[in-house]
């Protein structure tokens, strides 16, 4: 493995490593800006979607695509920011969209 080793750093030349240091940045922008803006992986904690998401964590798939309610339907999860809880973020299933009437059934209701 040490022979090995010297043998490249031997045969390495300024251009060599100033072209792998750009193919690595150009990765680096790559991934970065497919999880800014494509797509991007959040735990799920809590009891709000149980019994579709696990209580103690499922890792999500996030989309980023669908920004600011753009492309949405009925029956999407959708994941936002929690209005009270500063850094915290919420999940939901869409049961209606503008302009929907919505029925729900009031908790403990025998109707």
């Amino acid at each position: 493995m040490e022979n090995l080793l010297r043998q490249i750093l031997k045969r390495t030349t300024a251009r060599t490593v100033f072209r792998t240091t750009l193919n690595g940045l150009g990765l680096f922008c790559a991934c970065t800006f497919i999880w800014e803006h494509l797509v991007t992986v959040q735990l799920s904690e809590g009891p709000s979607m149980y019994p579709t998401f696990n209580p103690r964590g499922d890792y999500l798939l996030i989309s980023r695509v669908h920004r600011c309610g753009r492309g949405i339907a009925v029956g999407d999860v959708v994941r936002f920011y929690h209005p009270t809880f500063l850094g915290v973020h919420g999940a939901k299933r869409v049961i209606g969209m503008p302009g929907d009437f919505v029925c729900r059934d009031l908790a403990f209701s025998v109707d």
